[in-house]
């Protein structure tokens, strides 16, 4: 199981190098089995008590850095992705799990796929798409994407409450 020192590690990496870290392709599943032990271990505990109290922040800080961690790998992926024209030159595949390379390809197709249409209404062999048809579309994407932030301020809110409750009660101790 991945530990909360390698995450740290990992995520130091990831942020002074340009390319990426090798993980291991089950990195996500010692994750999820790292966090379901500290769970287990939370729930043990008595609620109010010291330790439960560290636990409770050690687990925020875990996720808190496998989320810069996840981060920090798909902007890299992004980027490459999205500059990455030619299929031979795929870089660093080996160091991303099958997740991470599910995402890049699917990415790299849709962006090829846009560069491809773009391409062919610039040398005319098709033609603009219709404005009615891409309004529709585009006004089910706003709605999505405020639900989404809808949902994001309401974790938001709840995380940083807890963060803060967190801090208080550190502060007691």
């Amino acid at each position: 199981m991945v530990s909360r020192k390698e995450i740290d590690d990992l995520v130091r990496e990831e942020k002074k190098s340009s390319k990426l870290s090798r993980l291991e392709d089950n990195f996500y599943q010692e994750v999820h089995k790292l966090i379901k032990a500290l769970k287990s271990e939370l729930e043990g505990s008595k609620p109010g008590s010291a330790k439960y109290k560290i636990l409770e922040r050690d687990m925020g800080n875990t996720k808190n850095q496998l989320e810069k961690l996840f981060e920090f790998r798909t902007w890299k992926i992004l980027r490459k992705s999205a500059l990455q024209n030619d299929d031979k030159t795929d870089f660093g595949l080996a160091n991303m799990t099958e997740e991470e390379k599910r995402m890049y390809h699917e990415i790299k197709n849709i962006i090829n796929s846009y560069h491809s249409g773009i391409y062919k209404i610039i040398n005319g062999k098709q033609s603009m798409p219709q404005p009615g048809i891409e309004e529709n579309r585009g006004a089910k994407r706003k709605e999505l994407e405020k639900e989404e932030i809808k949902k994001e301020m309401k974790e938001k809110t709840t995380e940083d409450t807890i963060k803060e409750t967190q801090r208080d009660e550190y502060m007691v101790i």
